[in-house]
């Protein structure tokens, strides 16, 4: 059976979709220690006028569209490079973000028994609006790289 680098292909994708609650955004504050009014104060949020409230911080977006990556690479990952990442639109606390990679090319790399792997990908919200553009580069291998 073809380890997880040589079943990649060019061209192929996989994704999730995650709703975001006040409990993210809460949990992401204190995580990051984020006194931003416009993550953390209700009113403050309203009153903005390119938003109209509150909105996730940008790592949460970011996170959860790295986390997808790792996740769907069953463990044949073993280093993410980079991601870059640019914020299109906002993301609100009820907001359903949906994440979706796409293979963009692949490096052999024979002594990782597999090779670098960069993907492009985005997630879009409940609306279908691109609320962040990503890239990401990760070392994927066939096994045991050892």
């Amino acid at each position: 059976m073809a380890g997880m680098y040589d079943r990649l292909h060019v061209g192929y994708s996989f994704g999730r979709t995650l709703t975001l609650t006040e409990t993210h955004l809460v949990l992401a504050n204190t995580l990051f220690a984020d006194s931003v009014p416009l993550h953390t104060d209700d009113l403050a949020g309203r009153e903005h006028a390119a938003f109209g409230g509150r909105i996730m911080p940008g790592p949460v977006v970011a996170g959860i569209a790295a986390v997808t990556l790792g996740m769907s690479l069953e463990g044949a990952a073993i280093a993410y490079l980079e991601q870059v990442e640019r914020f299109k639109a906002p993301v609100f606390p009820g907001d359903t973000v949906t994440v979706t990679w796409k293979v963009a090319e692949k490096v052999d790399k024979e002594r990782f028994k597999g090779g670098i792997v960069t993907f492009v990908g985005d997630c879009r919200n409940q609306e279908d609006a691109v609320v962040l553009e990503c890239e990401g580069k990760a070392i994927v291998t066939n096994g045991d790289a050892g």
